[in-house]
């Protein structure tokens, strides 16, 4: 259980985090989940194990809050803001289960290390949004109402998905220097979203094939170098569309022989189409068709004492959206 929400702050004025400009009869977020989850793992002999991963979740989630849709700010001389009530119910279930071969063995002066599995998720959802006018408050005085009572959702939306993949990833290391990955994938998507107040519906039904590379070189024993280029597909969290990414990624990792410690430093290029967005301070889904991360990572581990590790890390992210009607600006930095 927890607050959502101080209730916004009028523009133009200092922010005090004492005054809350929401309603205390109507400022919840509650969260309640249940998980299970079933692990299979055997060892065949001769480098051939199997393994496979189930879990089934349910969840029941909802929040309520008044927060103020200030239109002229502390320019009001009378100093009363305006306010808008928003609340979401929303209900989901999930089974998602994967199961994989894994096949490792040596020829000669090469490692060879093969994977084949299949992947199976389902997922439903309902959810229902509120929003409706609430009563004004003097910002410099509050004086509460209570809450709305009632309310009828303006916006209800049950989501149907489901994904089936198979998926294969070779891997092959020469002379314990050269590591070379391959891995292919084929997701098959069935989704459907209903307007559950009209009735309406949209499905599709897609089939996508994304695949993904990889080299890993140890210029010494201590020093890596590696380049990667990855496509990932995933349904979407409203409408019918999936969504897509394609990153292309560089880096370097450093493992010295003096003492126990992991440096890395990558940079990258990642581009995603169809994501979904939830704004402040409705938090309604939106769509951007494009979006587009160009980014550094850096990273260290150490192991300074027997007791005390250390783990330090700084990124950089530079984020536009390269297709829609807010095309340029960033895409909000909690997505």
């Amino acid at each position: 259980d927890g607050t959502p929400s101080s209730g916004g702050h009028p523009r133009g004025t200092d922010l005090d985090r004492d005054r809350f400009f929401g309603e205390p009869d109507y400022n919840y977020d509650t969260t309640n989940r249940n998980t299970y989850s079933v692990m299979l793992d055997h060892d065949f002999g001769n480098g051939l194990t199997f393994n496979a991963n189930a879990r089934y979740s349910k969840s029941d989630t909802g929040f309520g809050y008044a927060y103020i849709y200030d239109a002229l700010g502390a320019n009001d001389p009378t100093g009363m803001v305006d306010r808008n009530y928003f609340g979401s119910d929303k209900s989901s279930e999930q089974f998602i289960v994967d199961a994989h071969l894994l096949y490792e063995t040596n020829f000669n002066d090469v490692e060879s290390r093969t994977l084949l599995g299949v992947e199976y998720n389902k997922f439903e959802s309902k959810n229902d949004s509120f929003y409706t006018a609430a009563p004004a408050i003097n910002w410099q005085n509050p004086v509460y109402s209570g809450g709305p009572g009632s309310l009828s959702p303006f916006n209800s939306v049950a989501n149907d998905q489901k994904a089936k993949a198979v998926y294969l990833q070779q891997d092959l290391t020469f002379f314990d220097k050269l590591t070379a990955s391959i891995g292919l994938r084929n997701d098959w998507l069935d989704l459907r979203e209903t307007d559950r107040r009209t009735g309406t519906s949209a499905s599709g039904d897609f089939s996508e094939f994304t695949k993904r590379f990889g080299l890993s070189y140890k210029l010494t024993e201590e020093l890596a170098a590696y380049v990667s280029y990855a496509e990932s597909v995933a349904p979407p969290s409203a409408g019918t569309e999936p969504t897509l990414g394609t990153q292309y990624e560089a880096g370097i990792k450093y493992r010295p022989d003096a003492f126990p410690a992991l440096f890395t430093a990558s940079i990258y290029d990642l581009t995603m189409e169809n994501i979904t967005t939830y704004e402040a301070p409705t938090y309604l889904p939106a769509t951007v068709d494009k979006i587009r991360h160009r980014g550094i990572d850096l990273e260290a581990k150490a192991e300074v004492t027997a007791n005390i590790n250390l783990i330090a890390s700084y990124s950089y992210i530079d984020s536009k959206i390269v297709e829609n009607r807010t095309e340029g600006t960033r895409l909000n930095s909690r997505h």
